[in-house]
């Protein structure tokens, strides 16, 4: 029994410090329009990176933003989110993985058919490209 209770206490005491009450949000994204399909993937240090579907702008776009270990937005990144692709037509459904402490985002791109497009990011986006659909 000791050990089990020593095992949670260390547990617990590695968690990111993040708000553990359902009554207490921590603000992503506080702009005007509707902000969508969010997805989430840690960062490996107990922090995380966030992408969603956004349309502040009026046009779907793509955004992804960094949170810390200790649960606040990274500083380094722009509040409410750092825009990956803002063309015309419509970018949706982010999908995210983080490999060596960057995050890889795609999304399905409608500003011509059948496109899906990609960014590193770490903190600022490193490349991005377009790739032809199957």
């Amino acid at each position: 029994m000791a050990m089990l209770v020593l095992g949670l206490s260390a547990f617990a005491s590695a968690r990111a410090d993040w708000p553990s009450s359902s009554s207490v949000n921590l603000p992503i994204c506080v702009n005007a329009g509707a902000q969508s399909n969010p997805v989430i993937a840690s960062d490996g240090a107990g922090g995380a990176f966030i992408a969603w579907r956004d349309d502040r702008s009026g046009n779907d776009d793509v955004y992804v933003t960094h949170v810390t270990a200790s649960g606040a937005v990274d500083p380094a990144w722009p509040a409410n989110g750092r825009l990956l692709c803002g063309a015309s037509g419509f970018q949706v459904f982010p999908a995210l993985i983080v490999s060596g402490g960057q995050a890889v985002v795609g999304w399905i791109d409608h500003r011509t058919a059948g496109y899906a497009a990609w960014s590193s990011i770490s903190p600022t986006p490193r490349s991005r490209s377009r790739l032809a659909s199957c």
